[in-house]
C-alpha cells in the first residue's frame, strides 16, 4: 500500500517521498532501492527500516509534534488534524496583514490552512504576520505548521472548547463540511466544555476564551478574514489589519 512520488527518471539529488496507508498499529516496513543509470549501470541495493505510525483515535494524544484533534475528510481520504503545543505554537496580538490594506489574493480554502498560509506569505502579508509566525515554526522536527483554515479551527473548538459558556446559536456558526463527522450548527450546549483537563480553562494547553484567526478569507468582504471565538463559538469576520490570537496546526 505504499506509493512513491517517483520511481523512474529521477534526477541526481532529487528527493523521493512516499505515502503510506493508515494502519491500526505501528507497522514496520523495509524500503529497498537500487539505482540504474542511463547506461544500464546498476548500484548496490540500499535499504531503510521505517515504521508507519498508527494515527491516534483519542483527542489529546501526543502526535506529530503536537496533539491530535480529530479527522478531516478531504477527497475521500481521512487526515489527522494536529494542533501545536500552546507554549511554542501560540501567539497573541498578531494581524493577518502587517503592511498595506485590502484583500490578500490566494487564501481561499475552508480546509487547507497550509496552502492558505503559503499564499498569504507569497502575497506579502508582512513580517510579524499571523501567517509568517506559523510558517516559521519548527516543533518536534516538523516545519509544515500553518495558520488553520476555517474548518480546521472549527473542529478544534468543537473538540477543545475551554469553558462552560453557552455557545452562539446564530444559525451560522458550527457548520463544517470538511470534518469527519461533519459539523452542524451549534446549540447553546453543544459542543460542551472539553473533558480533557489540559484543555479546560486554566489548563496548560487551554485556548484563551477570545478570538483566534483563521487563514480563510471573509465571505462577505475580502479585506476581512474569518475568526473563531473560543468563548462562545461565534464565527465572524474582522478586518485583516486587526489583531487576534493564533494557534498553529498541521495535517
Amino acid at each position: 500500500g505504499v506509493t512513491f512520488s517517483q520511481t523512474t527518471g529521477i534526477a541526481a539529488g532529487a528527493q523521493v517521498t512516499f505515502t503510506a496507508p493508515a494502519v491500526a498499529a505501528d507497522t514496520p516496513i523495509v524500503i529497498s532501492a537500487t539505482a540504474v543509470d542511463s547506461m544500464g549501470g546498476v548500484s548496490a541495493t540500499t535499504t531503510a527500516n521505517v515504521t508507519i505510525a498508527a494515527l491516534p483515535t483519542q483527542a489529546g494524544a501526543a502526535y506529530g509534534g503536537g496533539y491530535y484533534v480529530g479527522r478531516m475528510l478531504i477527497g475521500g481520504q481521512n487526515y489527522a488534524l494536529i494542533v501545536a503545543p500552546k507554549a511554542s505554537g501560540e501567539a497573541s496580538g498578531l494581524a493577518i496583514r502587517t503592511t498595506g490594506s485590502g484583500s490578500i489574493p490566494g487564501p481561499q480554502s475552508d480546509w487547507d490552512g497550509l496552502s492558505n498560509t503559503n499564499a498569504m506569505i507569497a502575497a506579502g502579508t508582512g513580517s510579524g504576520s499571523a501567517a509568517t509566525f506559523c510558517k516559521g515554526l519548527n516543533i518536534g522536527g516538523y516545519s509544515d505548521w500553518a495558520l488553520p483554515a476555517r474548518d480546521q479551527i472549527e473542529l478544534i473548538y468543537r473538540t477543545y472548547k475551554p469553558n462552560t459558556t453557552a455557545n452562539s446559536v446564530d444559525g451560522v456558526s458550527g457548520t463544517n463540511g470538511s470534518s469527519n463527522p461533519t459539523g452542524a450548527y451549534y446549540t447553546t450546549s453543544v459542543p460542551a466544555q472539553t473533558s480533557i483537563t489540559a484543555y479546560k480553562t486554566g489548563g496548560v494547553e487551554a485556548f484563551t476564551a477570545d478570538i483566534y484567526w483563521t487563514s480563510s478569507v471573509g465571505r462577505t468582504n475580502n479585506a476581512t478574514d474569518c475568526t473563531q471565538n473560543f468563548s462562545n463559538g461565534i464565527q465572524s469576520e474582522i478586518y485583516n489589519t486587526s489583531t487576534a490570537l493564533v494557534r498553529a496546526v498541521r495535517m
